[in-house]
């Protein structure tokens, strides 16, 4: 989608012809945050447009804002217009400015289970490893469709990575998904397309997840994802991704245990392509997913209505020989001043291990205060 300016435009044009017939509802996110880490450049936070670390031991300070409108001329028809601005203080990054989540979707077209949309929007596929939607912060020019007829569900996409996606070797990506929806939470899901990369790359993706809720208490995970092809014009692709879980669920919390596992070497030829998770692994040491295993404890409990705590344990080893790269433990308290605005606080260290003694000092440790504000 070369021309998303263009049609941005028409977007525009055709909420300001609609608002005659329905008003429009203004929408508004702002994220502030002040950070003070001793991290080097390797620990770069992945959550933010164009992210960059400030220097060693110094202040960081970073915001995005995104103001849009909304309009429903029709039961079936949404139109949503929006611009995002991002910037960080204390980086040597250019603050941005670009159209945010902007498009218009189409559902029940002619009394069908069939909805289609265009624009820039996230991939909302769920709380997948690969595909997810738990921050909604990855944002494509794209144009899909789904026929949905519970208990199945049909997706597909064609979809451009915008430039809210940070450090993508991916240009262009084709996908299908279905999805059986059973009773409760538990679903199936079975995804495929083909996307190409830089340098001339292209491959194939396929992959598979199951999730299993033994209750309201219990759920489990698993998924399974391949690539293959070439990973650029004169190098192949063959790489594998593994995830699985268990959340056992409490009257006010949750405690949760994961293994990740993505294949990985020195050559990038069983290397996998990062795609567009929401999860992360690790606040402070967010490594890419190749070449690694990852195991991951974490509990959350509401202190109040308005007050949650919680703690995380990441356990990181080199994934061809099983060498320690390191551990990191977070804690953060977050609380909801109201039911727009939050806050929260978070505390990161980071245990260097014998994986990663070329970062002369064994342990990182980073605060980091957070407000947030969805209107």
């Amino acid at each position: 989608m070369e021309n998303f300016r263009e049609v941005c435009a028409l977007l525009l044009g055709c909420v300001i012809v609609a608002s005659s017939s329905k008003a429009m509802e203004p929408e508004a996110a702002l994220l502030l945050r002040l950070s003070r880490s001793d991290s080097s450049p390797a620990f770069a936070q992945r959550d933010l447009p164009r992210s960059g670390r400030a220097g060693e031991d110094e202040l960081e300070g970073a915001a995005r804002l995104e103001i849009g409108m909304r309009t429903e001329p029709r039961d079936d028809l949404h139109l949503k217009f929006s611009v995002m601005s991002a910037a960080r203080w204390g980086s040597e990054d250019d603050s941005i400015i670009e159209a945010g989540e902007s498009f218009a979707a189409l559902e029940n077209i002619a009394m069908m289970p069939l909805s289609v949309s265009a624009g820039r929007q996230a991939i909302s596929w769920g709380r997948g490893l690969l595909f997810s939607d738990q921050y909604g912060e990855h944002l494509f020019d794209m144009a899909g469709g789904r026929w949905d007829t519970l208990p199945h569900r049909f997706d597909f996409i064609y979809a451009d990575p915008a430039l809210t996606v940070f450090d993508s070797p991916v240009n262009h990506l084709w996908l299908a998904r279905w999805l059986y929806q059973a009773e409760g939470r538990s679903s199936v899901e079975m995804f495929g397309g083909a996307m190409s990369l830089e340098n001339d790359g292209h491959a194939a993706i396929a992959g598979l997840r199951g999730v299993w809720a033994a209750g309201p208490a219990w759920e489990t995970w698993a998924e399974l994802a391949g690539e293959a092809g070439d990973r650029s014009s004169n190098r192949n692709l063959e790489a594998l991704i593994a995830d699985c879980g268990i959340i056992r669920r409490f009257s006010k919390g949750e405690i949760r245990t994961a293994w990740t596992w993505a294949s990985g070497s020195d050559d990038e030829v069983h290397s996998f392509v990062p795609l567009f998770n929401g999860e992360h692994w690790g606040r402070l040491y967010d490594p890419p997913l190749s070449g690694i295993h990852i195991f991951t404890a974490s509990a959350s409990r509401d202190m109040t209505e308005a007050l949650k705590i919680s703690g995380e344990y990441f356990s990181y080893r080199q994934g061809d020989s099983g060498e320690p790269l390191g551990s990191e433990v977070d804690l953060s308290a977050r609380c909801a001043l109201s039911d727009a605005v939050s806050l929260e606080l978070n505390g990161c260290v980071f245990f260097t291990d014998d994986g990663l003694r070329s970062m002369n000092d064994n342990t990182r440790t980073e605060i980091r205060l957070q407000l947030q504000a969805v209107f």
